[in-house]
């Protein structure tokens, strides 16, 4: 039986918003507000299921952040 890779599974996970954390990345990296970021990294938080999805999505929120020179 074909499975499909775990790395991905998290793309496809939906939060009470309708969006997966492959939405918040592309939202995150085109958003200039930074109360907006803030809430977005929020709701991401609560779709990760790993730490290493929690220090990935961290390092979007950061270079964005570092980006807008915040």
């Amino acid at each position: 039986a074909y499975t499909k890779p775990a790395t991905t599974t998290y793309a496809r996970k939906t939060d009470e918003h309708g969006l997966t954390l492959d939405d918040y990345v592309d939202n995150i990296n085109m958003e200039e507000d930074i109360e907006v970021i803030k809430t977005y990294f929020t709701r991401w938080l609560a779709l990760c299921v790993s730490e290493k999805q929690k220090d990935f999505f961290t390092s979007v929120k950061d270079k964005r952040k570092k980006q807008l020179g915040l």
